[in-house]
C-alpha cells in the first residue's frame, strides 16, 4: 500500500612531497613542465593542496632539487600568493638536520611562484607503513626522536608544524628523518600559543583535540600528533578509525583508543606510557616541552625507564598487575570521579531531552534516537517506518502544494523507497536543527535529467543564509558547494572539483555531508559512495568562513529538465543537535 505525503495548506508569509598526483599525470600528459626557472624537470613526485611538487635538476651546483610550484588557479589570488610565501619564509628560518632545508623562492616565466627545496631521497613513514604493516620499535623510537628535534628546533625558530603525519616524515637511506610541508605552520606569540583561533587545520588521524575544537595550539598540538604517528607506526593502524572525518575528529576529543600494548602485546609496556603522555587528551597533561620528550625517547633506546610518565595522566591505562596496584591506590576517588561524570552526563542528556525535544522523539520512536554524547541522530529508514508511531512519516516532512502537477513524495512500502516523481517543489525535515552535524542520504539511480540538491538553510530564509551540495546523475557537477549569506556567495577556503556524472545502471549512491564548526569557520566533508561496488567517487574538504552553516533547516529539491523522471530514496540519516522547534512553512526563497 502507498502513503502519499499530504501537501501543507499554504501560507502568507598542505599536503606531503609523498602524496598522490592528480589521474592525468603530468609526467605523462602533453603538459609536462620542461623547467621551472632554471631547473631542469625530471619527474612530478607529489601534489600538496596548493602546489605541485617536482624533482628537479640544479644545473649550475649540480644536484637534484625539489621545486614546489603553486597551482595555477591560486595564483592569481593575493591570499594563497602570501600564504606560499609564508610557507617559504617559514622553512628557511629554520636549520636543523630533521628540517628539510630551503635553497629560495622565485618566479617563473610564466609568473608561477616556486620554492627551491632539499631533495630527501628516500621514502616516507607512511609509504613505509603501507609496504611492512607498521615498524620495528627500534627504528620508531629513533625516527620520532628525530622529529622531536627537528620540532624543538622549529620551536625555537618560533614556528609550529600542526600537520604532523606519516606523510610529512621523509625518511633517507641511512636513517636520517626530514620533516616536509610546514605549508600549516604557524608563528608563535610572546606567550607561546598561537596568535589566532576558529581555524580547523590538520589531519584527522592524527588531529590534537584542540585542534579538532578549532582552539589555539601551542607545540604539545604537534606533540600530540607526533604521538598519534608513533602510535601507527609501533601498531599498524592510527589510533581511531571512523566511518567519515567527523567521527574521527569527535573521537580523539571524546574517546580513548586501544592501548598499543593491547594491540601488540609485545610491545614495552614504558613504550606505551610514552605515547599516552604524548597523547593525553588535556593539553597540560602532555610532555611540557620537548627536552623531557627527546630524554624519554632517549632513555627508551638505552632500554631503560622513562623519567616523565608517572604523572598518572596518559591516554592509556595500564592492564597488568603493576597497573592494577596502582589503580588500587585511587580506586576510591575514581569511583567518585565516575559517579559524579556519569550524573553530569545524565544532567545533560536529560536537560537536552526535555520539553520539545522529548516530545519530537515521542513523535518519532524508533526513526529518532539520542546520541549518548548529546543531541539526536535521526534514522530515516524508508523500509523500516515505525510500526508503533503510523503518523512519523507525516510528520518529518513539510512540503508545499505541487506547482507544475507533480506528485507528491509517495512512500512504496513493498520496495521500502520514498519515491520523487516529476516534484521539483522543495521539501523540507520539520524539525530545525542548532547544530546539524552529518547528513547521510541513500538513492538509487535517478531515472531522467535531474538534478538533486541538499540545502541547510537559515528557517528565517535562505536570502540570510543557506548552504547547498548540487549532485546530477546525468552531468558532471561543477562547483558542487554553495554558500550563501544576505544572498552574497561566500567562497571556500580552496575550489572544490567537479562531481562526476552519478549514472551507473543499477547503482545505489550514499552521500556523506559533513559538518564541524570551530570559531569563525565550518570545515565541510563531502564524500559519495557507489554502494553495490563499496568504491569511494568522491571526496574532498574544504572551510568556509563562518561557524553557522550547520544551523537550521535541512530542505532537499530536485529539479528536472524533461519528464519522466524519479528519484528513490532508501534512507535519510540527520545527527546533530536539535532547537526543538517545529518549522511552520518551507524555508526557500524560489
Amino acid at each position: 500500500m502507498d502513503e502519499t505525503l499530504p501537501p501543507k495548506k499554504p501560507r502568507t508569509s598542505t599536503a606531503s612531497l609523498s602524496e598522490q598526483a592528480d589521474e592525468q599525470d603530468t609526467r605523462t600528459s602533453g603538459a609536462l613542465r620542461t623547467t621551472v626557472g632554471p631547473y631542469e624537470v625530471e619527474a612530478r613526485i607529489g601534489k600538496g593542496g596548493m602546489g605541485k611538487v617536482y624533482r628537479c635538476r640544479d644545473q649550475t651546483l649540480r644536484r637534484p632539487v625539489a621545486v614546489k610550484v603553486l597551482h595555477d588557479r591560486y595564483g592569481q589570488d593575493e591570499h594563497y600568493q602570501a600564504r606560499f610565501r609564508r610557507e617559504a619564509r617559514s622553512l628557511a628560518s629554520l636549520s636543523h638536520p630533521s628540517i628539510a632545508q630551503i635553497f629560495s623562492i622565485d618566479t617563473a616565466e610564466d609568473g608561477s611562484l616556486y620554492i627551491v627545496m632539499e631533495y630527501v631521497e628516500g621514502s616516507s613513514v607512511q609509504e613505509l607503513l603501507a609496504e611492512d604493516g607498521k615498524l620495528g620499535v627500534e627504528d620508531s623510537i629513533r625516527f620520532v626522536r628525530q622529529v622531536a628535534q627537528g620540532l624543538q628546533a622549529a620551536l625555537d625558530g618560533g614556528l609550529i608544524h600542526r600537520d604532523i603525519k606519516p606523510s610529512n616524515l621523509l625518511v633517507r637511506p641511512d636513517g636520517a628523518v626530514k620533516i616536509v610541508d610546514f605549508g600549516l605552520s604557524k608563528e608563535v606569540s610572546k606567550d607561546n600559543t598561537l596568535t589566532e583561533e576558529g581555524i580547523v587545520l590538520g589531519t584527522p588521524h592524527y588531529l590534537s583535540p584542540e585542534q579538532g575544537r578549532g582552539k589555539a595550539v601551542d607545540h604539545r598540538s604537534d606533540i600530540y600528533a607526533l604521538g598519534a604517528t608513533f602510535y601507527h607506526m609501533v601498531t599498524g593502524r592510527p589510533p581511531f578509525k571512523g566511518k567519515s572525518q567527523v567521527s574521527i575528529i569527535v573521537a580523539h576529543m571524546e574517546e580513548d583508543p586501544d592501548a598499543p600494548r593491547a594491540l601488540c602485546p609485545d610491545l614495552p609496556e614504558s613504550l606505551s606510557d610514552v605515547i599516552g603522555r604524548m597523547m593525553a587528551r588535556k593539553v597540560s597533561d602532555r610532555y611540557d616541552n620537548y627536552d623531557q620528550l627527546v630524554e624519554d625517547l632517549q632513555l627508551l633506546e638505552a632500554g631503560k625507564v622513562p623519567l616523565h610518565t608517572e604523572r598518572g595522566t596518559g591516554r592509556f591505562s595500564r592492564r597488568g598487575p603493576r597497573g592494577a596496584l596502582r589503580s588500587l591506590g585511587f580506586a576510591a576517588g575514581f569511583l567518585a570521579l565516575l559517579i559524579l561524570t556519569a550524573t553530569t552526563t545524565s544532567y545533560a542528556l536529560r536537560s537536552y531531552r526535555t520539553g520539545m525535544v522529548q516530545s519530537i522523539e515521542n513523535r518519532l520512536g524508533s526513526w529518532c534516537l539520542p546520541r549518548p554524547t548529546g543531541g539526536s541522530t535521526l534514522d530515516l529508514d524508508f523500509s523500516a517506518v515505525p510500526d508503533d508511531k503510523p503518523q512519523a512519516l507525516r510528520d518529518i516532512f513539510l512540503l508545499r502544494p505541487p506547482t507544475d502537477g507533480g506528485k507528491p513524495p509517495t512512500l512504496h512500502k513493498d520496495t521500502g523507497r520514498l519515491s520523487w516523481e516529476n516534484y521539483r517543489d522543495p521539501v523540507a525535515f520539520s524539525y530545525p536543527f542548532e547544530q546539524l552535524d552529518e547528513v547521510h542520504l541513500s538513492f538509487d539511480r535517478p531515472e531522467g535529467r535531474s538534478d538533486l540538491a541538499i540545502s541547510i538553510v537559515d528557517p528565517l530564509g535562505n536570502r540570510r543564509r543557506s548552504l547547498t551540495l548540487r549532485l546530477s546523475p546525468w552531468r558532471k557537477t561543477t562547483n558542487p558547494l554553495e554558500a550563501l549569506r544576505h544572498g552574497d556567495e561566500v567562497l571556500p577556503n580552496s575550489p572544490l572539483p567537479a562531481i562526476p556524472p552519478l549514472s551507473s545502471k543499477d547503482a545505489v549512491y550514499k552521500v556523506f555531508f559533513l559538518m564541524v564548526p570551530a570559531k569563525g569557520s565550518t570545515w565541510v566533508t563531502i564524500k559519495i559512495v557507489e554502494m553495490t561496488q563499496n568504491e569511494t567517487l568522491y571526496s574532498h574538504d574544504c572551510s568556509l568562513p563562518g561557524d553557522d552553516w550547520s544551523r537550521g533547516a535541512v530542505v532537499l529539491q530536485t529539479s528536472f529538465y524533461r519528464k519522466p523522471c524519479a528519484i528513490e530514496f532508501r534512507k535519510l540519516l540527520l545527527s546533530g543537535t536539535l532547537t526543538g522547534s517545529r518549522l511552520k512553512e518551507v524555508p526557500w526563497q524560489d
